[in-house]
């Protein structure tokens, strides 16, 4: 989420977010790219399986399954056939700044909780632009952080309506289909 900046040592380059459409297809794979990996690997039938289990990110207009949890089950899969799908994602990172957001008693975020723990959808004002010193500012910031790091993914468009991608807009949002099977 840290942009370029004098400070980050970086400089003069593009970057893409789950909100660009640029490149969204590459932060994922595709419903063909795993079936061709099925295919390449012969178990075609955990097609249902990993598409319950891992699909379910919408990145600027692509439809994508997260490619962590794909590639890990498939070398399970290549391995033993009767490999069982899990959540590979779940401990590759601290959540020390969504800790802090979670904590914070200035924030009433409980409803809106709920309503994604229960399947539904929310409404946020979300972008992509912040740094580490201004993440903690604002509720929105969390709906932002969360979008960002794959906890919330875009809502389904053909399920939940049109969302605007702008650098700062209304975000529609969900939490990814593949999270609903543990």
């Amino acid at each position: 989420m840290v942009k370029e900046n004098i400070f980050t040592g970086t400089n003069n380059f593009s970057s893409f977010s789950v909100l660009d459409e640029d490149f969204s297809g590459y932060f994922g794979f595709s419903e063909s790219e795993v079936e061709h990996m099925l295919s390449a690997a012969d178990r075609q039938d955990k097609a249902d399986l990993i598409k319950e289990w891992y699909d379910g990110y919408v990145f600027g207009n692509s439809y994508v399954y997260c490619p962590w949890d794909v590639m890990n089950y498939m070398s399970a899969l290549i391995k033993r056939k009767d490999a069982k799908p899990k959540n590979y994602w779940k401990f590759t990172s601290h959540n020390g700044i969504l800790l802090s957001f979670v904590e914070r008693t200035d924030f009433d975020v409980t409803d809106k909780f709920e309503t994604l723990l229960n399947g539904g959808t929310i409404t946020q004002t979300i972008s992509d632009e912040h740094t580490y010193d201004t993440l903690g500012r604002s509720e929105d910031n969390l709906w932002s952080v969360l979008l960002m790091t794959g906890y919330l993914t875009k809502a389904d468009t053909e399920e939940a309506g049109e969302i605007v991608a702008e650098r700062y807009a209304e975000g529609l949002m969900a939490i990814p289909r593949f999270y609903a099977t543990e």
